[in-house]
């Protein structure tokens, strides 16, 4: 037997070498339970589920159906617009990706020599200066 006869099969006895505890988060997200850590808009959409889940009742009886329905309208807006945009700006986007395509390799070595260079500087411990230095310049800032 050929060795790329046996990959798939020494695959799927990895898989079933897990322990079964390792499965367990699984049938939790398929019952819609998300992860802790989410980005900004999942968080937002998924809190929008959730209050109107929990509380349709409430909200119907405070806000009524229609305005209920009005603001997730407008959130969906909110969500969707940006695509639209960046589909009409698609012309210009391909004008932009042709200068990029032009200067391909300058590109490609401007960014491998800022990756090494940050490599360097986290190694070095500088990174964490810099770091530190522009939380101090930004006050209400933690994200850096």
């Amino acid at each position: 037997m050929r060795r790329s006869q046996r990959r798939p099969y020494a695959f799927a006895r990895l898989i079933d070498a897990q322990p079964p505890l390792g499965r367990l988060p699984g049938p939790g997200r398929g019952r819609g339970e998300r992860p802790g850590c989410r980005g900004g808009r999942l968080a937002a959409f998924g809190s929008l589920g959730d209050l109107l889940r929990h509380h349709q009742n409430l909200l119907t009886r405070v806000f009524g159906a229609l305005t209920i329905a009005g603001l997730a309208f407008v959130y969906c807006l909110g969500l969707g617009i940006p695509f639209v945009v960046a589909g009409l700006a698609f012309h210009r986007s391909m004008a932009v990706f042709a200068v990029v395509k032009r200067h391909y390799r300058a590109v490609m070595i401007v960014g491998g020599g800022l990756l090494v260079a940050t490599g360097i500087l986290e190694i070095t411990g500088l990174w964490n200066t810099a770091v530190q230095h522009l939380q101090t310049l930004l006050p209400g800032s933690t994200i850096l």
